[in-house]
């Protein structure tokens, strides 16, 4: 006997099919071409070379549940990049399927406007890290154990008895490893909270005490797992990292109310706008329009896919209406769930930037994507619903690959520097110092230059407390300029500890590597082959230019090292020989 399609489309199976599809269209397209990416390259160095149990001294300053979880994923993956995706797509699918399960609820048990809403949630254009899937996988898995934490509180309170208070139990316990691996998502909780009274409020509208009452007793269970991090955060734990330092943030709050407040209360009305509006119109703008026209085209294609997948499933829906449409007052709590959910962020002095920090956006997400759902609601007519939802998915999608386009781009480019830099060095010495400039790409931190650099080589395992970092770096900027003026008279060292990393750059063991442009070769500045800087040089590298002397420029290639074998895993397959290949090794000769 054949199964009616709508019933199984609407099923809880067929459901998470089309979730899965849909996110593998939306995340998937490029996921072969993707590389490693910012602070990656540390953690897969420290994991090589001390093993995965590192991964404790790395997140100890902040956020010690990262620790089991990228144990359990190294365990698994290895420098296996895909696999991290895969699981990052599954994660995300997981997390939309318990939201899903909350609107089921909260919009009047309208199955379709449910689906809807889940899938809003699961493309939603705001978030942009997904191709950065290894250090992400913390905020995916945490966003996934926060929904399925309010899922379960949600489906407690229709419960009763024993199976009421497993259920309980069990949001508490979810509720603890969401917070523990991102501490800042704790303005999911004021969703949690603003769900579960508006659903404990009478269908027809207003307060009803008693049966707020009825449900007290879960509640304050449920708040135990929120207040108890909460408290053990600001008054047990002894963090290491000031931007996860709540109490010092309320301290200068305190201290500076007036200058402070107004500050706060700019930036959570901005972030409000870039969670719900922004993040549906600012990523498609930023990203979408400067690619060239064939990028623009296939960016275009996969929203256009996504789109017409989303549209025939929102065709063999079942139709059915909201069972309970008479519930007042939803987007009302949901705007206080949305400020609940920026608001630890604009605490801890960040802000929602689609540039750099989409990731702020994911605490608000929900809230936004219920006021959403609201506003489709509206929609009594199936067909206009379809062309909307559709709409947004077309939008959605071609930021998604217009994000994952410049992902590619920045793994190209990254990879293309470091073989050149192996076909001109065979051997970097030991306690060499990196300056280096790759083509458009903004380096931020040291280890977004010695993780390669060490992967390449220094891969050998280490003993100890501590990873010993054998080629040091140094990030350009203004201090680093006054430090390497100062060394051509005396020695600097720039020495620090950092997540179990021990550096100490010794600015008198400086070599200069720059690639001023993607078409550019690159070029190696050592005692034993000064070059200078030329006009498509940044300023600082012309003025780093004229400094350069056998005295600052220590850092030296080995050239009668036995080269290293390339790991393919974070560079790839060999690029073909083009001008730089022979460039370099006549460079080597």
């Amino acid at each position: 006997m054949k199964q009616n399609p709508q019933k199984w489309i609407s099923s809880r199976f067929g459901i998470f099919c089309c979730l899965l599809a849909i996110g593998a269209v939306t995340y998937l397209p490029m996921v072969g071409k993707f590389g490693f990416y910012k602070d990656d390259w540390y953690l897969m160095y420290d994991a090589l070379v001390m093993g995965p149990s590192f991964f404790s001294t790395i997140f100890a300053i902040d956020r010690p549940l990262r620790a089991p979880l990228q144990f359990a994923l190294y365990s698994l993956f290895a420098d296996t990049l895909i696999l991290y995706h895969f699981s990052a797509l599954v994660f995300r699918v997981v997390g939309a399927f318990a939201f899903h399960s909350i609107l089921k609820y909260i919009v009047g048990g309208d199955r379709r406007l449910s689906f809807v809403g889940a899938t809003l949630f699961l493309i939603y254009p705001g978030f942009l890290s997904q191709p950065n899937a290894v250090d992400f996988q913390a905020h995916i898995v945490s966003l996934m154990l926060a929904m399925i934490s309010v899922s379960l509180s949600i489906q407690a309170l229709h419960q009763t008895g024993k199976k009421s208070w497993v259920l309980v139990l069990a949001s508490v316990t979810t509720a603890w490893l969401y917070l523990g691996l991102m501490e800042y998502f704790i303005g999911i909780e004021v969703f949690r909270f603003a769900a579960l009274f508006y659903l404990a409020q009478p269908t027809g509208g207003g307060f009803d005490w008693r049966n707020w009452a009825h449900h007290a007793k879960q509640w304050v269970i449920l708040a135990i797992g929120p207040m108890g991090f909460l408290g053990w955060r600001m008054f047990f734990f002894e963090g290491g990292r000031k931007a996860t330092d709540i109490t010092g943030q309320l301290t200068a709050f305190l201290s500076q109310p007036a200058l402070v407040g107004p500050r706060w209360f700019t930036h959570t009305v901005q972030d409000a706008f870039n969670a719900t509006i922004g993040a549906w119109v600012v990523p498609f703008y930023q990203l979408y329009l400067p690619l060239r026209l064939r990028d623009q085209v296939l960016s275009l294609t996969v929203g256009i896919a996504l789109a017409a997948l989303i549209w025939i499933i929102l065709w063999a829906y079942p139709k059915q209406g909201p069972t309970n449409s008479q519930r007042n007052g939803l987007s009302w709590w949901m705007v206080l769930a949305l400020l609940g959910g920026i608001f630890p962020v604009i605490l801890v002095n960040r802000q929602i930037d689609f540039a750099d920090y989409s990731r702020y956006s994911l605490p608000a997400m929900a809230a936004a994507i219920v006021l959403l759902a609201i506003l489709l609601s509206r929609l009594s007519n199936s067909t206009t619903l379809a062309m909307v939802v559709s709409s947004l998915a077309l939008v959605a999608g071609t930021t998604h690959l217009a994000n994952a386009t410049n992902y590619v781009a920045e793994t190209t480019a990254t990879r293309n520097f470091w073989w050149q830099v192996y076909w001109r060095a065979p051997g970097i010495k030991p306690d060499t110092t990196l300056l280096v400039e790759y083509p458009n790409i903004a380096i931020q931190e040291d280890y977004f230059v010695w993780g390669p650099a060490n992967l390449i080589y220094a891969p050998q395992a280490q003993s100890g407390d501590t990873v010993q970092v054998p080629i040091e770096a140094v990030v350009l900027n203004q201090d680093t300029l006054a430090k390497i003026d100062m060394a051509r008279s005396k020695r600097v060292t720039i020495s620090q500890l950092r997540r179990g990393n021990q550096t100490e750059a010794d600015l008198r063991k400086l070599m200069v590597i720059t690639q001023p442009a993607e078409n550019a070769c690159v070029r190696i500045w050592s005692p034993n082959a000064i070059v200078g800087s030329n006009e498509i040089d940044r300023p600082e590298i012309q003025l780093v230019a004229e400094w350069v002397n056998p005295i600052v420029l220590g850092g030296e290639v080995d050239e009668t090292a036995t080269p290293p074998l390339m790991p393919a895993a974070y560079f790839g397959n060999e690029p073909e020989h083009g001008w730089c290949y022979y460039f370099q090794k006549a460079m080597l000769a």
